[in-house]
């Protein structure tokens, strides 16, 4: 019999074939225990820094506001150190809304060849290495420059925006890149152990904050604080482990523009994170002002309180999220928050410490547990290869959230001790997010089929 000549469709067939085999991406090989203890304690650390800065801020807010017009303490003018809505811009800015912003950047990066095999090799030389390292040194550049601040635009745009963009580049490559080396049955438990280490700095940060600025002034609190998160962050990020080699990421994800679930989820965060971070904010003014705390108990208590507690929040909820799932736990989470907020209400229409406590308490618990479950939620839900672009889309919905929330909140109080309005207007954004994340949970089921476990 003779050999079959081969056509031309059929060698175009063959080229296109072994085109495809080599473009495709290394098999996934299971992680190395190495690099998941890599994970969880550079996570961990990095969450101790960042939130640590993060709750200093209130802090920090409630010094300019006490020393307002003290030419010797104060480094602002009288008029912006008074100015609730202009100091929160700084705390959004240098916190976490920054770093949900830059997140789409950061996937870009990572969405790249970057997974070399030296950086597979030896985690020191990988690029989310290199992106940690670089956020460190721009947080620590920031705070030196801070603390030579005689304006209200310097301390904005260094401790502010530049540190935000630090925060950024430290915090996303290691939490995004995170999920991929867990299994779906311990990703939340995992996740949970590396967020706890925000309750961790929320707890240390406040009160040695305190102490510095009662002791050495302004300046050189901003750069001893600088100083700590650049060395310790830099540390941090040469343990990183790189990206697992995973099939191929999209930079768009142009499927999941066109779904209602997503923009459904968009929203959700949007409303949710436009309240997470007023209680921190404003926590330490409100005791002093309506419950009549000193300084020294009013700038620690509060954030002591509720990053205590969310060390066993983050920790617990993520091990909820591995046994009822990521939907449930989200919804479960924002409706006890919706709830809790008539507890501080109740603190604000009766001076009573005891209701402020307990919503500190409920507060810290679910809203850090919120938060821990949210990657996991996104990988849950969307997965594939469009994950990474949509959970940068998610993290810039937080973004706006998180960036107008506490100057929303400060427009609402003035220069008055009058929490009402704010405290009615976190109940229904967390309403409008329990709403959201139920029709999404029904979307889901009618499609996937209805689970208890979800």
């Amino acid at each position: 019999m003779l050999a079959q000549i081969p056509t031309n469709e059929m060698v175009q067939e063959e080229v296109e074939a072994a085109a495809e085999v080599a473009s495709a991406p290394p098999e996934c090989d299971s992680p190395r225990t190495f690099h998941q203890v890599a994970v969880i304690i550079c996570g961990f650390f990095i969450n101790v820094l960042l939130s640590g800065l993060n709750n200093a801020w209130p802090v920090l807010m409630l010094y300019h506001i006490e020393h307002a017009g003290d030419s010797e303490l104060s480094i602002l003018p009288r008029k912006d150190a008074i100015n609730h809505a202009l100091l929160a811009w700084v705390g959004s800015t240098s916190g976490s809304a920054t770093s949900y912003f830059l997140t789409l950047a950061i996937v870009i990066l990572l969405c790249r060849a970057a997974v070399t095999k030296v950086g597979r090799s030896w985690p020191c030389l990988s690029s989310v290495s290199y992106l940690s390292a670089i956020g460190s040194i721009l947080i620590f550049i920031a705070h030196i420059l801070a603390s030579y601040s005689t304006q209200y635009w310097h301390l904005l745009l260094t401790q502010g925006i530049l540190a935000g963009i630090g925060s950024a580049v430290l915090y996303n490559p290691i939490t995004t890149i995170a999920p991929e080396y867990f299994s779906a049955k311990s990703v939340g438990t995992c996740l949970g152990i590396m967020a706890a280490g925000a309750g961790v700095g929320g707890v240390a940060f406040p009160p040695l904050t305190q102490v510095l600025l009662e002791r050495c002034g302004m300046r050189v609190t901003l750069r001893v604080l600088g100083l700590i998160v650049g060395v310790l962050g830099l540390a941090s990020a040469l343990m990183s482990p790189p990206a697992r080699p995973m099939p191929r990421r999209r930079l768009v994800p142009r499927k999941s523009w066109k779904i209602l679930l997503f923009w459904s989820i968009i929203v959700a965060e949007i409303a949710a994170n436009l309240t997470a971070f007023i209680p921190n904010a404003y926590g330490p003014e409100f005791s002093k002002s309506v419950l009549g705390f000193n300084s020294s108990k009013a700038a620690t208590l509060s954030l002591y309180i509720l990053n205590g507690v969310g060390i066993l929040g983050r920790i617990g909820l993520g091990f909820v999220r591995d046994r009822l799932g990521s939907q449930n736990t989200l919804i479960l989470s924002s409706a006890i928050l919706a709830i809790s907020t008539s507890l501080w209400y109740c603190s604000a229409t009766t001076a009573g410490d005891g209701t402020w406590y307990a919503f500190l308490v409920v507060w810290g618990m679910f809203l850090s547990g919120f938060g821990t479950i949210v990657n996991a939620y996104v990988a849950d839900v969307f997965g594939g290869e469009e994950m990474f672009a949509i959970l940068a889309c998610v993290n810039v919905a937080r973004g706006l959230g998180s960036v107008a929330g506490p100057p929303l909140a400060g427009q609402m109080i003035g220069e008055g001790a009058d929490y009402k309005q704010t405290i009615g207007y976190l109940g229904v954004m967390l309403a409008v997010t329990v709403v959201i994340l139920s029709l999404a949970r029904g979307w889901i089921a009618r499609k996937a089929g209805w689970k208890w476990i979800a």
